[in-house]
């Protein structure tokens, strides 16, 4: 599943403001966070039977108090807060199951339930629209299109859960992501960064996130159509990641501190990627 569920009230809820105080950080902070954390929980592999979504034991506070741009240690103090409160515990998001649903109804019902709509608002308009007809029917025909596009592809999908919104989006990308190949092309651009020795289910589904990303997007070096284009322009974007000295290592680090070195992972998180193709990182290469 690529999101997870925002509740409404998250942002007035006393809880995160208890939090930054416990914690002495600041209420943004204390929000980013808690979304990273969601993020987290959401994109662990739930192909590994000790690892499901809910899980944030791999939750690298290091690497986020650099991502966010905050003192060291910010994250782990957020982080133990929210453990003081409750929201976390044993390594999980508490009530995650219950707040974070797989799915609640499937696809098909809810094709049903909208042609049962369109149906009764044909009846009961039979005679109002027809001057409207090229709007209506139009409107018409495309989501029927759109349906039958959804339905063809759930026809032969394998993951049975996936939703509506899952569908209609994996039926439109049809550019399949070379998952080895731009693990290939980092490896080969980022050759003193940590090497790619696990490729697992959650590993595979960021680097193929970043990858739809990355050819919709309108600004160099991305913006592709074709596989070939799209490792080209993953190439170059990590031969420009090289020329950092703050991802690669070579930055003067926090006294008592390691310096911080980026692998995969960072650079294929929605706000690592998106700081670095801004030259956030790597502004002396851009």
């Amino acid at each position: 599943m690529d999101w997870f569920r925002w509740w409404h009230g998250t942002l007035t809820d006393p809880k995160f403001r208890w939090v930054a105080r416990k914690s002495g950080c600041s209420f943004t902070g204390v929000i980013a966070i808690w979304v990273a954390l969601l993020e987290r929980a959401s994109c662990v592999t739930d192909g590994d039977a000790d690892v499901t979504r809910g899980d944030v034991t791999g939750f690298d506070c290091d690497a986020h108090d650099a991502m966010l741009d905050v003192d060291d240690g910010t994250c782990a103090r957020i982080l133990a807060a929210f453990v003081e409160k409750g929201m976390v515990s044993d390594g999980r998001i508490v009530n995650w199951e219950k707040r974070q649903p797989k799915r609640e109804d499937s696809s098909a019902a809810r094709t049903r339930e909208y042609r049962a709509r369109r149906n009764a608002t044909k009846s009961s308009d039979a005679g109002v629209t027809n001057g409207d007809a090229d709007v209506t029917q139009g409107d018409d025909k495309r989501r029927e299109e759109e349906i039958r596009n959804i339905e063809a592809y759930a026809s032969v999908n394998s993951d049975a859960s996936a939703s509506h919104a899952d569908l209609l989006e994996q039926a439109e990308t049809s550019l399949a992501c070379p998952v080895d190949r731009i693990v290939e092309a980092y490896q080969a651009a980022m050759p003193d960064n940590p090497r790619v020795k696990v490729k697992s289910n959650a590993r595979c589904k960021a680097i193929a996130a970043r990858w739809r990303e990355a050819a919709r997007l309108n600004c160099e070096p991305f913006g592709y159509t074709t596989t070939a284009d799209g490792l080209k322009a993953w190439r170059k974007f990590f031969e420009i990641c090289a020329q950092s000295d703050f991802l690669t290592g070579r930055s003067k680090p926090m006294p008592g501190k390691p310096p911080f070195i980026a692998n995969i992972d960072f650079l294929m998180t929605p706000h690592g990627f998106a700081r670095c193709l801004e030259n956030m990182y790597h502004r002396e290469a851009a």
